[in-house]
């Protein structure tokens, strides 16, 4: 969190190695999966906050890469699954279908509607999020 901090404070070139350090032993297995959640989400906030695009992408994809080879962790739903979405849909390609635990081409979320329900999809073209409401 310390590479974090120093990063939200504009100190870039000491906080972005700390960010890496951390990543790394997430990657490397020395974390429970917990702290690992911890850590992805502080570093991914740290590189969004540095404008390093690239950084969290590589992070990101290092991070999805070890969650497959733990099929039965669901520790990496919720926020930490929309930042993985959200750095992943960034690279401009828009032919990829980021699906659950937004895998590339992954199998689509499904939701259930009532009958007489309503769904409402709305895209924001300045973040590229698209917000799916049922009634």
């Amino acid at each position: 969190m310390q590479g974090q901090l120093l990063v939200e404070a504009g100190r870039m070139t000491e906080g972005l190695p700390l960010l890496d350090e951390a990543m790394i032993a997430v990657t490397a297995g020395e974390l429970s999966p917990i702290v690992s959640g911890i850590v992805y989400c502080g570093v991914i906030l740290g590189c969004q906050a540095a404008h390093e695009l690239r950084r969290a992408q590589e992070w990101t994809a290092a991070l999805s890469a070890w969650c497959e080879a733990q099929p039965d962790m669901v520790a990496f739903t919720g926020r930490c699954l929309v930042h993985r979405t959200e750095i992943l849909a960034l690279d401009g390609s828009w032919t990829t279908n980021y699906g659950v635990d937004a895998k590339p081409d992954g199998e689509n979320y499904k939701f259930t509607l009532a009958a007489d329900g309503t769904v409402e999809f709305t895209f924001d073209p300045d973040t590229k999020l698209l917000d799916i409401v049922t009634k």
